[in-house]
């Protein structure tokens, strides 16, 4: 007997994964289903919705990942930036002190 019941309920659930989810929910709403196979669509129905919330969460998931690596991307491209502003920087005052002290060794030559 339980065997029947779920070779039963294996068969409608084919039947309810090719109509698919809008249909499925639609047809309960209209109470196309009774007894049985009420209560076997309405499971499959909430399986169907821990499926979609589950895919959803993993794709939220994967955009934050997503979003954290192009975070840390940038943090790297700016660390760079500022360590070649840094150095730019040093070379413009070396370069400044060079100047000085060749202005300084030119006027005391004269």
């Amino acid at each position: 007997m339980n065997e029947h019941l779920c070779e039963f309920q294996k068969s409608l659930w084919e039947k309810l994964d090719s109509k698919g989810f809008e249909k499925v929910k639609q047809e309960l709403s209209l109470g196309v289903y009774s007894g049985k196979k009420k209560n076997y669509a309405e499971e499959w129905l909430r399986i169907q919705e821990e499926a979609i919330i589950v895919e959803k969460d993993s794709r939220k998931e994967s955009r934050e990942e997503k979003t954290l690596k192009i975070a840390q991307d940038a943090n790297t491209i700016a660390r760079s930036a500022k360590n070649a502003a840094f150095w730019a920087s040093l070379g413009a005052i070396i370069a400044a002190i060079c100047a000085i002290i060749s202005v300084y060794i030119t006027i005391n030559k004269s």
